[in-house]
C-alpha cells in the first residue's frame, strides 16, 4: 500500500515512484490537478487507485480498477479546488495480471522438472512458513542447486531475473530471488523462483511449451534451503495478488495440494 498526503500550501509538479513497479505522475495546472499512471515494467499489472479529498472534486468516480499494459502511461482523473482549504491523499495497490482472467481450474500441470526424477515437497499449500495471502497456494519442491527445471504449462516468458547470488533465511533477502515468469494462455502466471545465478535459460518474449527447459533451480532470495518455489497467479480487482490451486500429472495420478512426499513426474 503506497500513500502521499499533501496540503493546500504545496507548489509541485511531481512523480513518485514505487521501487519496482508504478510511477504517479501529479501534474497541477492552476486550481486542477491531473493524475497520471505510469507502468515501470514491460509486462500488464493492475492497480486500484484511489483518492481522499477534502473540498475537492474528481472527473471520474473513485475509487478505480485499471490494467495497463508493458510500459503504458495512461490519464487516470484530475481533481480540482475551490477557494476553502483543502488538502487530498492517494492510495493504490499494484500486482501483475490483467484482474479480468479467469484460471482453468481442470488444467493439468507437469511437475516442474524431469520426467522420470522425484523431489520432495517441502511446503505446500497454505504451508504455515511463507505461503499464506497471496502464496496460499504455492508448492515447494526441495532439490539440490542445479537442478534442471522445466515449464509446468506453456506460454510467453513475461520476465526474469538471473543475476543475484544472495538469499537465506531472512525476509531481508525477498527481493534477492531469482526467477522465471511465464503468462499462461488463460492470462495467469507460473512463477519459478530461487533459481541459481545465471540459471535462466530462456529470454522474455519467448514462446516455451509444455515440458521445455527453462532454467535451474537454485537458493537465491528468502530461503531456507535449496528448492523450487512454483505458483500460478494473477491479481484481483483491488490491485492484490491471488493464487490457485493447481492439478500435477504424476506417475501416481493426478494431485493437488500434494503432502510432504516425494512425487515422480510424468
Amino acid at each position: 500500500m503506497n500513500v502521499l498526503f499533501l496540503q493546500s500550501t504545496a507548489l509541485y509538479a511531481k512523480l513518485n515512484c514505487s521501487k519496482n513497479t508504478i510511477c504517479i505522475d501529479e501534474n497541477k495546472q492552476g486550481k486542477r490537478i491531473d493524475f497520471y499512471l505510469i507502468n515501470k515494467k514491460p509486462y500488464t499489472i493492475t492497480v486500484h487507485f484511489n483518492i481522499t479529498k477534502q473540498n475537492m472534486t474528481s472527473t471520474i468516480p473513485l475509487p478505480v480498477s485499471l490494467v495497463l499494459e508493458g510500459n503504458e502511461k495512461r490519464y487516470i482523473t484530475s481533481i480540482e479546488h475551490g477557494s476553502k482549504s483543502w488538502r487530498y491523499n492517494y492510495k493504490y495497490n499494484s500486482s501483475r495480471g490483467d484482474y479480468h482472467v479467469k484460471h482453468e481450474d481442470n488444467y493439468h500441470y507437469a511437475l516442474p522438472y524431469e520426467i522420470g526424477k522425484k523431489f520432495k515437497v517441502s511446503q505446500s499449500c497454505m504451508g504455515a512458513f511463507t505461503h499464506k495471502g497471496a502464496s496460499k497456494y504455492a508448492i515447494d519442491f526441495s532439490m539440490p542447486i542445479g537442478t534442471p527445471i522445466y515449464a509446468a504449462r506453456g506460454g510467453i516468458v513475461m520476465d526474469i531475473k538471473n543475476n543475484s547470488n544472495k538469499g537465506g533465511n531472512s525476509s531481508s533477502y525477498k527481493s534477492d530471488g531469482n526467477y522465471v515468469f511465464i503468462l499462461h494462455d488463460d492470462g495467469t502466471i507460473g512463477e519459478y523462483w530461487h533459481l541459481k545465478e545465471h540459471g535462466t535459460v530462456v529470454e522474455r518474449g519467448q514462446r516455451v511449451e509444455r515440458g521445455e527447459h527453462i532454467g535451474y533451480s537454485g537458493n537465491t532470495g528468502y530461503t531456507r534451503g535449496p528448492h523450487l518455489h512454483f505458483i500460478v497467479k494473477s491479481v484481483t480487482s483491488y490491485g492484490k495478488g491471488i493464487s490457485f490451486p493447481t492439478l500435477f500429472t504424476t506417475s501416481l495420478g493426478m494431485i493437488s495440494c500434494p503432502k510432504k512426499e516425494s512425487y515422480p513426474s510424468h
